[in-house]
């Protein structure tokens, strides 16, 4: 039952992570070239140098998450689950604000047989998605609360 429910979460952990990975907006540019490359060759299912080239991405640029991501995803999909683990042990330490890799963080615990660490990891991800979702609100408000504002102003004038 563990590993159905840490499978399912899995798949939808690809729909949240993927699309960031893609465009890579945050990479330097050796960085986006090897996550490119890596994508390439797991097309071609050449999981072995995908593997190489988000190892190489990550030493390229540590603070890089989307590497981690992408890197964990085809670990847990292997089933190297204690590698996926400590990759995202260490990504967490350069992005502690990242909900996603805490996410993938909890499944690669749960499936490496790690239940309590694996919910801390979950705990933590759902803490910091109710935190973005928070700013994201925020953010909103003080958009209206100017535009309103500016509104106000400009009728007394």
């Amino acid at each position: 039952m563990t590993r159905q429910i840490a499978f399912i979460l899995l798949l939808t952990s690809v729909f949240i992570t993927t699309p960031s990975i893609v465009f890579c907006l945050n990479c330097n540019t050796i960085g986006r070239q090897l996550i490119i490359k890596s994508l390439k060759a797991l097309n071609q299912n050449d999981v072995q140098n995908a593997v190489a080239d988000l190892q190489q991405s990550i030493e390229a640029d540590p603070n890089n998450a989307e590497s981690f991501i992408l890197l964990s995803q085809i670990l847990l999909r292997i089933r190297q689950y204690d590698q996926a683990a400590e990759i995202l042990e260490y990504a967490v330490r350069f992005s502690p604000d990242n909900a996603n890799l805490f996410y993938l963080l909890s499944i690669a615990e749960l499936l490496g047989g790690h239940k309590p660490q694996a919910l801390l990891s979950l705990q933590r991800s759902d803490d910091l998605f109710q935190l973005q979702e928070s700013k994201q609100l925020f953010e909103i408000i003080n958009m209206k609360l100017s535009k309103l504002h500016e509104f106000i102003v400009s009728q007394h004038h």
